[in-house]
């Protein structure tokens, strides 16, 4: 049965992903490509404006370096607004399908009378989106790889790093789609749960911002879950930024955990 279920999900979502997975790859591609090639111009008198190199600084999690080339700001490509938008697009409308969706379309009757529990339906979806989120940020690594082979071999990004950002951003999205489906569970109507879900991502990437210029936002910066992923740093270090990504992993398990109890235990009117 959980075979069936996921061949449903994936038959109804197929398309949509096809298109983020399309947008991240072509958007990666150009960044890759864009960034390193105009760095010459972006390192001169805009990174010597203090303001800029603060907005940087809260988009990439660090401290520019004295030999910021084009390598490090390529990696800015995976912080940049149009990719995460993409990413965290995918998560919030795919997670607030089941049940908030299926309540908005009249249709979660049908679907809790299928043979299987609750459970199983939460996780059958899950699988199917997380194995989305993992083609997407694959297909955002190939466009990256592919917009750098253009570029001459000095301002060429380390591939093995990119990795581990890439998987950082993994983490990442699994917190942003954990959160989806709490909001999901909670709510009857969809454009609720999606309101919910925003209303939680936004300020937590303004507060990231606001932590470079406020000792009271810096105090309370744990609380963005930007703070745990830093592309910059993973770039110029040369281990795994294990505890960071702990604790995206914690809060995606969290509350997808919360989601499956609220889901399992509530009472959902079909009418």
């Amino acid at each position: 049965m959980i075979r069936g279920l996921v061949t449903k999900t994936i038959y109804e979502v197929w398309a949509p992903t096809l298109i983020f997975i399309v947008a991240v790859f072509v958007f990666e591609m150009l960044l890759a490509y864009i960034l390193a090639s105009f760095a010459a111009d972006m390192i001169g008198p805009m990174f010597q404006n203090a303001f800029f190199q603060n907005i940087v600084k809260g988009l990439l999690g660090a401290d520019l370096p004295a030999n910021f080339g084009p390598p490090a700001i390529s990696a800015m490509s995976w912080v940049h607004p149009a990719i995460l938008m993409l990413l965290w697009s995918q998560a919030v409308t795919f997670a607030t399908r089941t049940p908030a969706g299926e309540i908005d379309r009249g249709t979660i009757d049908v679907l809790l009378t299928l043979p299987v529990s609750r459970f199983r339906l939460l996780a059958s979806d899950t699988l199917v989106g997380l194995t989305c989120g993992a083609v997407m940020i694959a297909a955002g690594f190939l466009g990256f790889w592919i917009g750098n082979r253009f570029l001459p071999p000095e301002s060429r990004a380390d591939f093995a790093r990119l990795a581990v950002i890439a998987v950082n951003c993994y983490c990442l999205y699994m917190t942003v789609m954990g959160l989806s489906f709490l909001t999901s569970a909670l709510n009857e109507r969809r454009g609720r749960a999606i309101a919910a879900v925003v209303a939680i991502i936004l300020p937590s990437f303004v507060l990231n911002f606001l932590t470079q210029f406020s000792a009271t936002a810096e105090s309370i910066g744990f609380l963005s879950f930007m703070t745990y992923y830093r592309p910059l740093e993973v770039l110029q270090q040369s281990g795994w930024p294990v505890a960071d990504m702990l604790v995206l992993l914690t809060a995606a398990g969290t509350s997808w955990l919360a989601a499956a109890i609220v889901f399992i235990r509530r009472d959902i009117r079909t009418t």
